[in-house]
């Protein structure tokens, strides 16, 4: 039996909780302004499967939602359900959350 990943909500962490968070998993060892730097952030969104869009017609206050992609057992793209999954009015906060729940679910730290 699959152990479930808790929920969390990171929705009132501060962008420097987000990014040391992240950074810790990541194993890095100084504080990286991941919330400020797409091209900080973008490698690592690829390289995990984190993807943001806009919300046009969802039923939310927020503007953007982040959710994870990734290769299934018969080798298929597959979106992984709620989750991963984070909602906010900033795009790089919705990356940041829904990595931070990927690497705390796979155990997928720095390599």
């Amino acid at each position: 039996m699959k152990k479930k990943l808790p929920v969390e909500n990171m929705d009132n962490w501060t962008n420097e909780s987000l990014d040391q968070e992240l950074g810790k998993l990541l194993g890095d060892t100084e504080l990286i302004n991941y919330s400020a730097s797409w091209a900080l952030l973008m490698p690592v969104s690829i390289k995990y499967g984190a993807f943001v869009t806009p919300m046009a017609w969802e039923d939310s206050p927020k503007k953007y939602r982040a959710v994870h992609i990734a290769l299934d057992n018969n080798g298929c793209m597959t979106g992984y359900g709620g989750r991963y999954e984070s909602d906010d009015n900033d795009p790089a906060r919705c990356l940041i959350m829904t990595l931070i729940k990927i690497l705390k679910k796979n155990g997928s730290y720095s390599q």
